[in-house]
């Protein structure tokens, strides 16, 4: 494995971390929020729902290299 190509994958698993780190506050902000009713099953659905296709995408582009 050539340096540039280590450097691409190891910047590719810290967007994958930095990501589910963010995941982890959004989703305890929404849980806070839930607890005063100031959100909607449908906006935690969508949200969740885009947290979850982002994800997958950075996982994508992990493996395609």
């Amino acid at each position: 494995m050539t340096r540039d190509k280590a450097l691409a994958v190891a910047r590719a698993l810290d967007n994958i971390d930095g990501f589910e780190s963010m995941m982890d506050s959004i989703e305890a902000a929404v849980r806070d929020a839930e607890d005063f009713c100031m959100i909607s099953a449908e906006f935690k659905d969508k949200l969740g729902n885009l947290m979850v296709n982002e994800l997958q995408r950075l996982q994508k582009v992990l493996e395609d290299m």
